[in-house]
């Protein structure tokens, strides 16, 4: 937490904001007349293809993937609805898209304004080579936060009366998921085993895992309404 808006973390803030304002602005103004779903199809493609630079650029430089790398971390979970929101043309994708903008938003603010595992390190600048991999990752976030308000202010996404109840519970089926990988691999996906990185993991250590996945839970689900409630 000591390396929280440092010198290289501002500059990554100020690089993600001007890239997510870029690419609404690209979107919502210059694109006006394309379909958004077109644009939500063009943007799912480019999504999927900065993580699969990741793993590019993880196999060339170390020669094989770890488990860690499986996309099922809190904000994987667009990786998914996305794309499923943009191809499919079923009814089902509107159970989806709550979360889509609420909880990939939350999930993604969260992890460029306390990047503890994607910030690298300090001493390394933002733009320079060997922090190319921590650089995709803003990159990444940044694009996550793009296409959550894209879907809100492209009214792709209309708010309805159980969008909350609907957000909560695929959460909760991810999280579900990730629990039974993170049992199986001992892994730590949506930081739901020992909270690697967790402002909170203190709470594992001082009163336990329940009460751990409790709060998180009980942030989780205010975050959603506030959010919810005004935009």
């Amino acid at each position: 937490m000591e390396n929280i808006f440092s010198e290289k973390h501002l500059m990554a803030l100020m690089f993600s904001s001007f890239l997510i304002l870029i690419l609404l602005i690209i979107s919502l103004v210059f694109l006006k007349k394309v379909h958004r779903i077109k644009i939500l199809k063009i943007s799912s493609l480019i999504l999927i293809g900065l993580e699969l630079t990741k793993f590019l650029y993880i196999f060339k430089e170390s020669g094989s993937l770890s488990e860690i790398f499986i996309p099922m971390h809190f904000c994987s979970i667009g990786l998914y609805l996305f794309p499923y929101i943009a191809f499919s043309n079923s009814k089902f994708k509107e159970k989806l898209k709550p979360f889509a903008y609420v909880g990939v938003l939350a999930g993604a603010l969260l992890a460029i304004f306390i990047p503890t595992n994607i910030l690298g390190d300090v001493n390394i600048d933002f733009f320079a080579k060997a922090n190319f991999l921590y650089l995709l990752s803003f990159i990444f976030h940044a694009f996550l936060i793009y296409m959550a308000l894209y879907l809100r202010l492209s009214k792709e996404y209309v708010k309805k009366k159980n969008d909350y109840l609907n957000a909560i519970v695929v959460t909760i089926v991810f999280a579900i998921m990730a629990m039974m990988l993170n049992g199986y691999l001992e892994t730590d996906f949506m930081m739901l085993r020992v909270g690697a990185g967790n402002p909170l993991q203190f709470i594992i250590e001082q009163y336990g895992y329940i009460y751990y996945v409790g709060l998180q839970g009980a942030i989780m689900t205010a975050v959603y309404y506030i959010f919810l409630k005004l935009f």
